[in-house]
């Protein structure tokens, strides 16, 4: 993610190998961990990017991929992660300052070591969908993958409990 070009490239080459094997959908992660690799009004840039989180890179990955996506007639549907903030081997390191997590720290808890929403917190459904609300305005992609495969609820039983419960009411 050194700069657009090289960036470009490599998603043509990458998209160009998915269509000369005969699939016809890409699914590009765009939300990892609560972060965007777009520009986005509600998420910091991801630092998947450059290693910082919250430091623009100076193009729109997404934009890029979509563009190149459909110059070869392949979809492309945007991967987010609604939950995960944090992870300590595979980062970020540090939330950016403008985090919806950090802005809000009652939108979060952490298990292990690790980073996350809380869905029982309304707000934090709210960010969810609005989140997947910016990318198709801004974005044509053909779809949106929700992965919350990561979700901590088998390290620790009790991380949404007490928010679930008074939802129950």
């Amino acid at each position: 993610f050194s700069s657009a070009e090289p960036f470009r490239q490599g998603v043509a080459t990458m998209f160009g190998n998915c269509q000369a094997m005969g699939l016809d959908t890409v699914i590009a992660a765009v939300r990892p961990f609560g972060d965007a690799l777009y520009q986005s009004s509600l998420f910091p840039y991801s630092h998947v990017m450059n290693g910082t989180q919250g430091q623009d890179p100076g193009f729109d990955p997404l934009a890029i991929m979509v563009q190149q996506a459909h110059a070869r007639g392949l979809r492309l549907e945007a991967w987010v992660n609604p939950y995960r903030l944090q992870h300590p081997t595979n980062g970020p390191s540090e939330l950016a300052a403008d985090n919806p997590a950090v802005v809000n720290p009652g939108w979060a808890r952490t298990v292990g070591g690790e980073q996350w929403y809380d869905p029982g917190v309304p707000e934090v459904r709210q960010l969810v969908v609005d989140g997947v609300l910016e990318i198709i305005r801004n974005y044509q992609v053909d779809g949106i993958y929700f992965d919350d495969y990561f979700y901590p609820e088998a390290a620790d039983e009790t991380f949404d409990a007490e928010t679930f419960a008074a939802r129950q009411e």
